[in-house]
């Protein structure tokens, strides 16, 4: 089985919450878990790849899933109300 890509696992936590009736406030994403997406979305070269080398992750992918992300976190982990 394919391992599942760092965007898909992060959709999947919070989707996790969602399906358990927490609403999810943001999601904490740690400096691996940072890294992991630069590469995914680099490899894809598309008009992302282009927006995030000119301006960084934090403002190409503001966002997942309308869920706000914040960089830079200890852990990777959903902050629900």
């Amino acid at each position: 089985m394919k391992p599942m890509n760092t965007k898909a696992r992060l959709t999947s936590l919070i989707q996790s919450d969602v399906d358990a009736g927490r609403r999810v406030k943001w999601l904490e994403i740690d400096l691996t878990d940072r890294a992991s997406l630069i590469e995914e979305i680099l490899k894809q070269r598309g008009p992302l790849a282009k927006v995030m080398k000119k301006s960084g992750i934090d403002v190409a992918l503001p966002t997942l899933n309308g869920v706000p992300l914040r960089w830079d976190a200890t852990v990777t982990q959903t902050k629900v109300k």
